[in-house]
């Protein structure tokens, strides 16, 4: 539970290494497939809450798509993305 509510690996070491961190645990326990696709010169800007909220959001949304399935899940966080998620910061 406490790696849900803000993992470790998020306040240190960043939001590519927390998302990476939660892909392995959902296919280590769920046999659950997720593609991390990130580039940490894009993430490297955003503040450590809106870091937070990305992984909260992604994590959510792997969650609903149910464990177990054979679904896979890509979490991209692009330039674009990144831009839409700086105008809130």
């Amino acid at each position: 539970m406490l790696f849900t509510l803000r993992p470790l690996v998020l306040e240190s070491e960043g939001l590519a290494a927390a998302l990476n961190t939660m892909a392995e645990k959902m296919n280590e326990t769920y046999n659950q497939n997720v593609i991390v696709e990130t580039d940490e010169n894009v993430i490297y800007d955003l503040e450590m809450n809106s870091q937070t909220v990305i992984f909260t959001i992604a994590e959510e949304a792997v969650n609903n798509v149910g464990k177990g399935t054979k679904i896979e899940v890509v979490i991209p966080l692009t330039d674009d993305a990144a831009d839409r998620i700086r105008k809130f910061q």
